[in-house]
């Protein structure tokens, strides 16, 4: 695709809905091989400034879903590959957040050290949170497929979240059980 200053001001304006949009195919690296093309120029520092806008905002959006939905094991749609990894990062470190949490001080207060997280690998050792998407099932956890829009639901970790018909999900399995039986999705 050839990437023009018009089509760039166009992805910012689009991104500043709530939700992540989806980007043209190798946007970013369309990108760079426009500023390539513009260096010096106003007409490039001012493409990179959106594009440095548009990027922070995406992020930005990338770091609140991981810390929505890292105990409901969801992965947002629409990442680019560099924010699929920051994602999948974020989501280890809060992961690994949790359970040292857990495991400081389930003793002293009092509650189980156990998040359906704590048992899964680091993902230098085993699979991303993305990567876990596609398996299936890890440990307990099991894959669903929402077949309709979820009200507000509450996890078994005491968590909030919605999800919308199509939307794939790793949970409990006593969560997926749950869900099946209220009718909101698959196994």
């Amino acid at each position: 695709m050839l990437l023009t200053f018009e089509k760039i001001r166009e992805v910012q304006l689009n991104e500043k809905k709530d939700e992540l949009q989806a980007l043209p195919e190798n946007f970013f690296d369309d990108a760079a091989d426009y500023l390539r093309a513009r260096h010096g120029t106003d007409e490039g520092k001012t493409a990179l400034k959106i594009l440095t806008n548009l990027f922070e905002r995406r992020l930005k959006k990338v770091a609140n879903m991981a810390s929505i939905y890292y105990l409901a094991g969801k992965v947002p749609d629409n990442l680019s590959p560099v924010e699929v990894k920051v994602y999948s990062d974020l989501i280890s470190a809060l992961r690994k957040g949790d359970c040292e949490f857990r495991a400081r001080f389930a003793d002293k207060a009092g509650f189980e050290d156990k998040s359906p997280h704590c048992n899964l690998m680091e993902p230098s050792e085993d699979a991303s949170p993305v990567e876990e998407k596609e398996k299936g099932s890890v440990g307990d956890m099991v894959k669903v497929t929402f077949v309709m829009d979820t009200p507000e639901l509450m996890t078994p970790d005491m968590q909030t979240c919605t999800f919308k018909k199509g939307d794939c999900a790793t949970v409990s399995k006593a969560f997926a059980d749950f869900l099946k039986k209220s009718g909101f999705c698959s196994l």
